[in-house]
């Protein structure tokens, strides 16, 4: 025993009396601790006394070793089956008491420091078989078995109907489920298109502050916010997260020749000197603001600004005049 090991329990069990040429299996429950496993030793067929053999000693520690059980009351104790597969060889007539002598079971633990446990000896009483045995007496014979003739055809015919109706069962569930299938939905209308959506912002902040429900800060927000998103869209940036700096450096590197950098720059500066600065913008600066923004936005639409503009807010495609181009 090593130093610090503590010793495992082992519970034997093996039938009292069997028959020469039987198979009689000795079954160990080893008891050990949690992380060690239980075998048997390669040398276990040298330890079987003459007329104890295993079934198949060829076999023998080739196949997987025994998996160990964690006892669910006891998580540091596992349990290990073993059961070696013996065969008596007696050629005596009468019963004879064989022993199967002591054997050993290895504890593998881990880091090393193996253990060893022996069983205790067993004595089994040897009958020889009935065949063998001098005088043997006469069994009854045993109870009829009523005969059952098979019908061959029948039973295809069944088969196949029975195939039949699984068939017929699987199609009808199909056409079932393809009927109460629900119609695919429509296709959701397209996006609004991103000068819409400004234009739409930019008349409904202006309608707020001409009416006197939005302050003049505020105001100037929703009008600086509804260029900053349109244009996010167009050169596909987040408008709203980036500084009036940033969004012109990258308006800069747009190649267009066309794109008014500059009105936009003095529109957002505009905007910023009322929302940082509080600058006391008048009323009538506000609005005009407003139809800055308009312009602004308009001229970056594929209509652009002039009397060409497409009016599409109301789903009408003539061109109208400045003055209801939004309302």
């Amino acid at each position: 025993m090593p130093a610090g090991a503590s010793r495992p329990n082992v519970a034997e069990r093996i039938a009292a009396r069997a028959k020469a040429g039987d198979l009689v299996e000795l079954e160990l429950l080893v008891e050990h601790g949690a992380g060690e496993s239980a075998t048997l030793p390669a040398d276990l067929p040298a330890q079987l006394r003459e007329g104890v053999r295993l079934a198949d000693e060829g076999s023998f520690g080739r196949g997987a070793p025994p998996k160990a059980q964690i006892d669910p009351g006891r998580p540091e104790r596992a349990h290990t089956l073993l059961k070696i597969p013996l065969v008596f060889l007696s050629t005596k007539t009468q019963r004879t008491a064989m022993t199967v002598p002591p054997l050993r079971v290895v504890v593998l633990r881990r880091g090393g420091g193996d253990l060893e446990v022996c069983t205790s000896a067993h004595v089994v009483e040897i009958d020889q078989p009935t065949a063998s045995a001098p005088a043997p007496q006469v069994r009854p014979i045993p109870a009829s078995v009523p005969q059952i003739t098979r019908n061959e055809r029948l039973q295809e015919i069944v088969g196949y109907l029975a195939v039949g109706l699984f068939v017929g069962a699987l199609l009808a569930a199909f056409v079932a489920w393809a009927r109460s299938r629900p119609k695919e939905a429509p296709l959701p209308p397209p996006p609004p298109a991103p000068w819409r959506v400004a234009l739409e912002e930019i008349e409904s902040a202006r309608v707020a502050f001409e009416t006197g429900r939005l302050a003049t800060k505020p105001y100037y927000d929703r009008l600086s916010d509804a260029l900053r998103a349109y244009l996010g869209r167009l050169h596909r940036f987040d408008g709203l997260e980036l500084t009036t700096d940033e969004i012109l450096a990258r308006l800069r590197k747009v190649p267009s020749p066309t794109l008014p950098v500059a009105e936009i720059a003095a529109f957002l500066g505009d905007c910023d000197l009322v929302k940082f600065a509080g600058y006391p913008a008048p009323r009538d600066e506000g609005l005009a603001m407003a139809e800055t923004a308009r312009k602004l936005v308009r001229g970056l639409s594929p209509y652009g600004s002039g009397d060409g503009w497409v009016h599409v807010l109301a789903g009408d495609a003539r061109p109208r005049s400045s003055e209801d181009e939004v309302r």
